[in-house]
């Protein structure tokens, strides 16, 4: 039998009283929902209001037969709720929950816990002393403390002013009014008694503030469709600082470090926060700077302490790296390349360009490529035809123009499966696992210069992806291709290294102190390239209407054919008339599309290499159209001679590039090894909560993700796809391995660390791998 829903009523159908039906039109029925104040429910077509909460201006007149009807805008407003008692002598299961589920708040009494307002009971502060007729009636004589009973959300009754009826109502916990009146203790003044009466009134209302917001979080969190909850969200969580160090009478700095506890995950705050910090200081100590080495006879010194051969003197290179090697001469002798005016090619000046493991971009370039070292080598880009010289660093550069361009073999369902494979390309080693560093943190060295641009679209791209929510409706096709200009190894012994790398190792402190060695990583790279590629890539992510592709029955090898763009070493597009005809529905996106649904609802374009003006409009063109024509992929390829980009390394340690000779050497080369397996684990995924139902975890840019089987979804993979209903294929619980505790000392030649397979929250889970490591010392 149908009856009123609002709270605390239950009318039923009577002669005098009338039932109400929600109105069917959403924006009529949302203000009665509202009104009515429960959570976790929603109204259908069996759901009434009684006339007791409608006034009489919400009614038409009185017609003919005696019925009486609600006006078209009409609203409820009428709704009487009493204070809820609790009884003086607790049951024997209430006195076990207010034993286990209380707060004390600083002697004032406890709160309770276990309630919300959502629950059928109370959410109230609790008297430690009888109440009177069950009901707090104010103050009493020996604790003078306001009860409030927690009944609706945005609702509180007073009770201190004797009132038993339907109370006084507050919209929120901060309109609640402070006690005015306590106990005296002896000595104490008015002012003062009212300044602690207030002060511990304040911490009740912080903590049934604090209960509110939780137990709002919960409800967010809660699937219906599952009847189960989602993990609670986890905030990021740094150490505390470190004390300062010593004043540095050099850089007048003073550093200090923390340290990355837990990472962010399912949907909480994430570690976007410096692990490193500085500031000013003063100290009397003096600067004590390594003297250089005296230069040889055969050789002139710099202004900047420098040593070059006497023969690079006046030969119009800059070999000094501040033209003093130049400016001491009257007039410019013989030049290494003559007359000639050789530039120095792209690919030349960034070559060696550092990488970071973790995927970040590299703020500088360790190497100092304008030094020719007196020679005029010479290498002709088969391109353009145009000789360039080859800088001392350079030991070997090809220009060798190849194009390459691959489709996805399969569809990915969803973008969980999508992004686990770029992440894994991403990855420059897969020993570190599934974690990744897309922004740098820590603060740039005041003596660094960035003169490259590090952005980086592809980034930009995988954290769209991982924001971007997958329905049932959509697939994913994805789709990249490269084009390569030349390769490169440096040479590996008598670099000319740039002077502002030499000033950031000089600076360097000999003790070990993470926060700085952190920022020189972040500035320079973990590592630097020994061998590279240069040119320029595209990748594109095609987001499919599947019941579009359904539609018109294309296949996946079709679906391949279509979204390549089909390129040829002339950087030309091949005719597109040999496509199936399927195809020209990517030309159609799917706020263009009139007949039937589109096959590509959106694209996402990353594009590196080439001119900004020319990648832009490459990115533009594809997420406008879907399709590339052939002009706009022309302008882009051919830019990519002026501008091209690193494709491919050979990573090689950044600390072998401090030369021996600087001071204290042995022991930064040591500090920078410590310093990469520092900042590896510092930002591991060891951090991070394992995710249900075989999802896996990974970690980017300070917030832990889970990449879930296809027939899962949802932060923590908790929740069962509907479109997957079908599929009931058990899956292996994966847990999270614990980060690896400190080496044990050295016994025998070799020392060990050891870790834990975290399965919080799972059953059956394992983890592969093993639990001890061992490794010579």
């Amino acid at each position: 039998m149908p009856c009123c829903v609002a709270y605390g009523c239950g009318t039923k159908p009577q002669k005098e009283k009338r039932l109400h039906h929600f109105p069917r039109d959403p924006k009529r029925r949302k203000p009665w929902e509202s009104k009515v104040r429960r959570k976790h429910w929603k109204p259908n077509m069996n759901s009434f209001l009684c006339e007791d909460h409608f006034d009489e201006g919400q009614y038409e007149s009185h017609r003919a037969d005696g019925m009486r009807r609600l006006k078209p805008n009409a609203v409820p407003t009428r709704f009487v709720f009493t204070p809820l008692k609790h009884p003086d002598k607790p049951t024997q299961r209430r006195r076990k929950v207010e034993d286990e589920d209380q707060e004390n708040v600083d002697g004032w009494g406890t709160v309770r816990k276990d309630h919300s307002y959502s629950s059928p009971s109370p959410f109230c502060v609790v008297q430690p002393v009888p109440t009177r007729g069950g009901v707090s009636k104010g103050y009493t004589n020996s604790t003078h403390l306001i009860s409030y009973t927690f009944l609706q959300p945005g609702a509180y009754v007073n009770t201190s002013r004797g009132e038993t009826g339907r109370g006084v109502w507050y919209g929120d916990v901060s309109q609640l009014p402070p006690p005015t009146v306590g106990t005296f203790k002896t000595g104490e003044t008015a002012e003062q008694n009212y300044k602690n009466t207030n002060k511990k009134f304040r911490a009740i209302q912080e903590v049934v503030s604090d209960r509110v917001g939780d137990d709002r979080a919960r409800r967010r969190r809660y699937s219906p469709k599952d009847n189960i909850l989602s993990p609670q969200s986890i905030n990021c969580k740094m150490s505390t600082w470190s004390n300062w160090g010593p004043c540095d009478p050099c850089s007048q700095n003073m550093h200090r470090s923390r340290s990355v506890e837990l990472f962010g995950q399912f949907g909480g705050a994430s570690c976007i926060h410096a692990i490193g910090d500085r500031r000013p200081c003063q100290t009397q100590a003096a600067c004590e700077k390594a003297e250089n080495p005296p230069c040889l006879s055969t050789e002139f010194q710099c202004d900047s302490g420098q040593c070059v051969k006497k023969r690079l003197m006046c030969n119009g290179d800059n070999d000094c790296g501040d033209w003093s090697d130049e400016d001491v001469c009257e007039e410019t002798g013989r030049r290494p390349c003559g007359n000639t005016d050789l530039v120095l090619s792209e690919i030349s000046r960034t070559a060696g360009y550092g990488i970071n493991i973790l995927g970040l971009s590299p703020r500088m370039n360790p190497f100092n490529n304008e030094y020719f070292n007196g020679l005029c080598s010479r290498v002709r880009d088969t391109t353009t035809l145009q000789y360039h010289r080859l800088p001392w660093n350079v030991g070997v550069l090809t220009y060798d123009t190849k194009v390459e361009e691959t489709a996805s073999k399969e569809i990915y369902e969803n973008t969980h499966s999508l992004l686990r494979e770029m992440v894994e390309d991403s990855s420059q080693t897969s020993s570190i696992g599934l974690t990744f560093k897309l922004s740098p943190t820590e603060k740039i060295n005041i003596s660094g210069k960035v003169d490259i641009n590090v952005e980086n679209k592809k980034t930009e791209m995988i954290k769209e992806i991982t924001e971007h929510t997958t329905t049932k409706q959509n697939s994913f096709m994805r789709v990249k291709g490269t084009v390569q200009l030349g390769t490169y190894r440096m040479r590996s012994s008598n670099v000319m290294l740039s002077e502002s790398f030499l000033e950031d190792v000089e600076i360097l402190p000999v003790q070990y102190e993470k926060g700085q060695y952190f920022r020189f990583l972040e500035d320079y790279g973990t590592h630097y390239t020994s061998n590279g590629k240069y040119g320029g890539e595209y990748e594109l992510i095609y987001i499919l209407n599947t019941d579009g592709v359904k539609q018109k029955k294309i296949t996946e090898r079709m679906l391949q054919d279509c979204v390549k763009i089909g390129v040829t070493l002339e950087f030309t597009i091949f005719d597109a008339s040999h496509k199936h005809d399927g195809c020209s529905k990517f030309s159609s996106l799917n706020n263009n599309q009139t007949e039937g649904k589109a096959l590509v609802d959106s694209i996402m374009a990353s594009v590196r290499g080439g001119t900004v003006d020319t990648a832009a409009a490459m990115r533009t063109k594809i997420e406008k159209d879907g399709l590339l024509d052939t002009l706009t992929y022309e302008a882009w390829a051919k830019s990519i001679i002026n501008a091209p980009t690193l494709i491919h390394s050979d990573p090689e340690p950044i600390y072998n590039l401090i030369p021996l000779k600087t001071a204290h050497s042995h022991e930064k080369r040591n500090n920078l090894r410590l310093a990469i397996d520092d900042y590896v684990a510092e930002y591991s995924v060891c951090k991070c909560k394992p995710c249900m139902n075989g999802g896996t975890v990974i970690q980017m840019d300070g917030k832990c993700l889970c990449l879930c089987p296809p027939q899962y979804e949802g932060l923590a993979c908790e929740k069962h796809r509907s479109d997957q209903a079908r599929d009931n294929k058990p899956v292996v619980q994966e847990g999270n391995w614990s980060c690896w505790s400190a080496w044990s000392s050295c016994s025998g030649g070799k020392h060990s660390r050891t870790r834990k397979c975290n399965t919080e929250g799972l059953s059956n889970a394992s983890c592969p791998g093993e639990t001890v490591s061992e490794d010579y010392c």
